[in-house]
């Protein structure tokens, strides 16, 4: 389940947002910057970006305008992989950059209909006419616990402490 207005549950993403915020310690203030990204400050007055992505099933779905590159100034932030379930929960954080790599490399892998955006349990029939995948503004890509567990980082190397 992604979370974009529109294509989630935002009681999910609420949910979601708040065991992200959990996990914060050490910051010195948090708020939602746009509908899925949580902006930090740090104690020395240093921000992170974290997109939050929330799923309650086997997979995480991402937009595809995510996974382009940000034309910003400020370094990358970090991605956290939410699955919420009825005893608990699971987070990954990732580097946004290594993120974003990795939804091209599924996409460009072409491994059925988990490769493209738009497959509803079929190959989206549009697809061999995307030449630029990230082109596809309304498309997503499918991560799953593979993807998401090789590029899991420690919560500690998000450093809120300085």
């Amino acid at each position: 389940m992604g979370t974009d207005s529109g294509q989630v549950d935002h009681r999910l993403y609420a949910r979601g947002r708040d065991v992200v915020l959990s996990y914060l310690t050490g910051a010195a203030g948090a708020w939602e910057l746009d509908d899925d990204v949580l902006e930090t400050l740090t104690p020395s007055g240093g921000h992170r970006r974290i997109r939050v992505c929330v799923t309650d099933g086997p997979r995480w779905e991402v937009p595809w305008a995510d996974a382009r590159p940000r034309h910003r100034r400020e370094p990358d932030g970090w991605w956290a992989f939410v699955r919420l379930r009825d005893d608990g929960h699971e987070i990954y954080l990732a580097a946004e950059s290594e993120v974003r790599e990795r939804l091209y490399l599924v996409a460009d892998a072409g491994s059925g209909e988990d490769a493209r955006p738009g497959r509803d349990g079929g190959p989206d029939p549009a697809a061999d006419e995307v030449a630029d995948p990230a082109a596809d503004e309304g498309g997503r890509i499918v991560l799953t616990d593979d993807d998401v567990r090789a590029l899991a980082h420690r919560w500690g190397e998000l450093d809120l402490t300085q």
